[in-house]
């Protein structure tokens, strides 16, 4: 082998090293590097897609969390914290006054005989009431239409109607129902 050949063969050869230590020790760290940011920047884009849907549905969850408050104020007006015995009699009230009823005669039942006679579910209690009212037969209707639809969850147990003439005596048990 003449010696230019040699020397050809030895810059060849050199070079090739020299590549290959560049692309061991410079170009192959910065594609590792290229590759990582871009599954940094794909996991971002991901996060920004999910962040901004979330951003999206915000006011739909803040209308449901309203909602939701809502339904909680409206159902401690239904069933208050204690009997709250003076905005039951209120209640009753208004349905008397709304019917047009006369108020023959009102008692409370003892909590035993209440929750004995229908079972509540735990934290519930009930207030029992016995209540005789007497007018005509709308009259009484009314009223006791007035009890199921009032703000302040009742129940009617029993409805007893007694006619005499154009009048009638209706005889209830009634139930209140608060939260213990």
């Amino acid at each position: 082998m003449s010696p230019g050949r040699r020397q050809v063969l030895l810059v060849v050869l050199v070079t090739a090293i020299v590549v290959a230590v560049l692309l061991v020790v410079v170009i192959n760290p910065q594609l590792t590097r290229v590759r990582i940011a871009r599954q940094r920047a794909l996991r971002l884009e991901q996060e920004r897609t999910r962040t901004a849907g979330l951003v999206d549905t915000q006011p739909q969850i803040e209308q449901r969390f309203l909602a939701a408050r809502r339904g909680i104020q409206n159902l401690l007006v239904r069933v208050p914290v204690g009997p709250q015995l003076p905005e039951l009699i209120a209640y009753l009230d208004d349905a008397i006054v709304i019917s047009g009823v006369q108020l023959a005669q009102i008692s409370f039942a003892t909590a035993e005989q209440t929750e004995a006679a229908n079972q509540v579910p735990a934290g519930i209690g009930a207030t029992g009431l016995a209540i005789q009212v007497q007018g005509s037969y709308p009259q009484v209707r009314r009223f006791v239409t007035a009890i199921e639809t009032s703000p302040r969850a009742m129940a009617i147990d029993r409805l007893a109607l007694t006619a005499s003439d154009s009048r009638v005596l209706a005889d209830l048990a009634v139930r209140a129902f608060h939260l213990r």
